[in-house]
């Protein structure tokens, strides 16, 4: 039908522009458990490389919750651990 034809492209649209799911999809993996600050860091160097403002550190913890990836309970004594998530390992050419 043809509204599900429209909520289909809007779905698309959103996932194209969200920009932290890109940086999920390309930087990262889902498994493990990485300080926040590093994961951070990776996304605002993402953001530069496509030419994008990143987001807060706040806002950025608040779209990986958003994403299902969770702060542990106890902060550790480097800084915040965010669960689920790590980075893929970069090739260098």
């Amino acid at each position: 039908t043809v509204a599900e034809q429209s909520q289909k492209a809007v779905e698309e649209y959103q996932e194209e522009n969200d920009n932290e799911l890109q940086w999920v999809q390309e930087d990262a993996q889902p498994n493990g458990a990485t300080l926040l600050q590093v994961l951070y860091d990776d996304y605002k160097g993402y953001c530069a490389n496509v030419g994008i403002q990143p987001k807060g550190r706040t806002k950025f913890r608040q779209e990986l919750d958003r994403l299902g990836y969770h702060r542990r309970d106890k902060r550790d004594e480097a800084g915040t651990i965010i669960e689920g998530l790590s980075l893929r390992k970069r090739r260098m050419f």
